[in-house]
């Protein structure tokens, strides 16, 4: 059987390639990351960086912590890889010139396939950056989420304007309704920078799993279509039935729904001017030739193998960025 040389086959896998990045790049998001991730492209399985340094929306909180402990409020990322793959019969390549396009064909049907598998690689490291923060510890060395942040990690005796000197972003028996809401959306506005100031931070983004969707959208909508026309269930608390206006809307809350989020009780605030969460795309998702250990050939037993690799990370930034709340 006559088999395909790399030098052949390299106008198919160049194809293929370009073909799956292209794919990558025009997938829709599952949600609008570009909202509520900060996206930085930075080489290496490992990487350490100033988090002052990676977006200019934390200034405001960090304050002069970029200029006199650098190595304290870094933030190290390491990458999570996504590999895929999958084999074409290699006797279509050595077949007429409509098999060929008929073989090229089914690559670029499958490494579409592999593109929005990629791209909803990324939505899962969002949610799990998210559900990481009761045991990552940053600035301050406390998790992520905890009812007991000092307001000042270097002085312990500064205080809120309420007189507190801590502060919490970790809301408990706080089962999502209009109440809890207006709990998490005031207990938000108050979180202080640490001299004890205001940070005016804007919630904006309600981040549920599935199962509390629907009523994400009735306790943000300006108008809530009646109960009987959207699904089952029974409005409560400030919830509109679809008569009046729902004075809830007047927060600007955007519902984001996460599938891979595995509490179907828990959900979150997120602030507009911090995000919640970083992802770091490593390495480029790319088309590779499957070869022998030692074979100048693209195969050996009658397949043509394509793999698409790519690598990410996300984490968790600081956290007066998000609140986590609990049923």
């Amino acid at each position: 059987m006559p088999y395909v040389s790399a030098a052949t086959f390299n106008p198919f896998f160049d194809r293929a390639s370009q073909a799956l990045r292209t794919a990558l790049l025009s997938k829709t998001p599952k949600f609008n990351r570009s909202e509520l991730c900060l996206e930085i492209s930075e080489p290496g399985i490992r990487t350490v960086f100033p988090l002052a340094s990676a977006s200019s929306r934390w200034q405001r909180w960090l304050g002069d912590k970029k200029f006199t402990d650098l190595v304290a409020y870094s933030i190290t990322l390491e990458s999570a890889p996504y590999h895929n793959s999958f084999a074409v019969d290699e006797a279509v390549f050595t077949a007429n010139k409509n098999a060929q396009l008929a073989a090229m064909s089914v690559f670029e049907e499958n490494i579409s396939k592999i593109a929005s598998s990629a791209d909803d690689f990324k939505s899962l490291l969002f949610a799990n950056a998210l559900e990481a923060g009761d045991t990552k510890t940053y600035h301050d060395n406390v998790s992520i989420y905890s009812a007991s942040h000092p307001v000042s990690a270097a002085d312990p005796s500064v205080k809120t304007p309420s007189g507190s000197t801590t502060q919490s972003n970790l809301l408990t028996s706080s089962a999502l309704s209009a109440e809890t809401l207006k709990t998490a959306v005031a207990t938000m506005r108050k979180f202080c920078d640490d001299s004890g100031l205001f940070l005016h931070l804007t919630p904006r983004y309600l981040i549920v799993p599935p199962a509390l969707e629907l009523l994400a959208w009735q306790l943000t909508v300006p108008q809530t279509i009646a109960l009987t026309h959207i699904g089952a269930g029974t409005a409560t608390g400030n919830v509109n039935t679809g008569t009046s206006p729902n004075a809830l809307a007047q927060f600007g809350i955007k519902p984001v729904v996460v599938p891979y989020l595995t509490s179907d009780t828990t959900w979150y605030l997120g602030c507009e001017e911090i995000p919640q969460v970083i992802i770091n795309e490593f390495e480029a998702p790319t088309v590779v030739q499957y070869v022998g250990k030692d074979s100048p050939s693209v195969f050996y037993k009658g397949q043509v193998q394509v793999s698409g690799t790519a690598r990410w990370g996300a984490l968790s930034t600081v956290w007066p960025s998000i609140i986590k709340c609990t049923a």
